[in-house]
């Protein structure tokens, strides 16, 4: 019984680690921006994540369609980007016609984070959003 617990203490650890280093990678691969989403009664939330520059635009991506960020932009497509500690408002646009290509940008950028988070997020599901300048 001691071995089957050890075993399950040593694989959880592992799994633990894995996660960690998943989260590292997100954080330390590259650029990494804040994108200011906004609740229905005003309030924002606040979520790091990658961005390309492609063809004159920016892009961002979403790995999960049920995230909050993702469903808080669909309900308001009005966003904030904070980048290089400049604050712009832009108006989001899901554009699935550019997953491949965007995808292919993120990874040249981000490299080994890239390639590791694909080891837990299917690429075909990630969802592109191009990032509009809007007025202040």
């Amino acid at each position: 019984m001691g071995f089957i617990i050890r075993a399950l203490i040593g694989v959880s650890m592992v799994v633990g680690l894995f996660f960690i280093v998943v989260f590292g990678a997100s954080e330390l691969a590259g650029e990494v921006i804040t994108l200011r989403t906004y609740h229905a009664d005003g309030l924002a939330t606040e979520t790091p994540l990658w961005i390309i520059d492609e063809g004159g635009r920016k892009y961002i991506r979403a790995g999960n369609p049920e995230s909050s960020w993702f469903q808080r932009l669909q309900a308001d497509p009005n966003v904030e980007v904070v980048r290089d500690g400049v604050t712009t408002p832009y108006r989001t646009v899901v554009v699935v016609a550019m997953r491949d290509r965007v995808n292919l940008r993120m990874a040249e950028k981000y490299g080994w984070g890239e390639w590791l988070l694909g080891l837990i997020r299917d690429k075909e599901g990630t969802t592109p959003i191009r990032l509009d300048r809007a007025a202040p």
